[in-house]
This record gives C-alpha cells, sequence and structure tokens, in this order.
C-alpha cells in the first residue's frame, strides 16, 4: 500500500470542490468564474502528479476561451469527463490511485 503525505487528501478535495465550483459557474453562466477555477484545477492536479487530470482542465480553460468571450463547444463534455476522471473507484483509496 502506498503511503500519502498528510497534505494529498486535503488538497484533492479541493480539486474537486474546484470541479463542483466551476461547473456550477458554467451552469449559472459565469464563465470568467469557470475560466479561473479550471486553472485552478490544473494547477492542483500538477501539485498532486495527476497529469490527466491537469492536462483535461487546461484544456477546458482553452475551451472556455479568454475572459470576456463566448466559450467554445464542447466545453460541458469535457467537463463531464474530468469529473469522471476524478471520481475515484469504489476500490480506490488515494489519490494517487486517480489517472
Amino acid at each position: 500500500m502506498a503511503l500519502i503525505d498528510e497534505y494529498s487528501v486535503p488538497r484533492f478535495a479541493q480539486l474537486c470542490a474546484d470541479a463542483i465550483a466551476m461547473n456550477d459557474a458554467a451552469l449559472a453562466s459565469e464563465v470568467d468564474e469557470a475560466r479561473f477555477r479550471a486553472r485552478m484545477i490544473a494547477d492542483w492536479a500538477l501539485d498532486l502528479g495527476l497529469a490527466t487530470v491537469a492536462d483535461t482542465a487546461a484544456g477546458i480553460e482553452r475551451i472556455l476561451g479568454p475572459s470576456g468571450t463566448e466559450p467554445g463547444p464542447g466545453y460541458g463534455d469535457a467537463m463531464l469527463w474530468l469529473a469522471k476522471l476524478i471520481t475515484p473507484p469504489p476500490s480506490a483509496r488515494s489519490p494517487s490511485q486517480i489517472q
């Protein structure tokens, strides 16, 4: 069993909270907030060594586009994919077992 440091779980919890906030912001048409959260998720994921999650969050940020613009097509699907990535299978016990 791999050991995790005492900060991995709180950092992963923050990543998940940011994903929820990003989705909520997108649903409320607060696209700048969604962009900000996507950037935060990418940063948290890199910090945790979750390259696939970081790449997906960075992709969401690109799809959402620059501040003040309309988001590109497919951002909802990308957010759904991110949610699937960070939802651990029932057997997972730590963030290190997630892609």
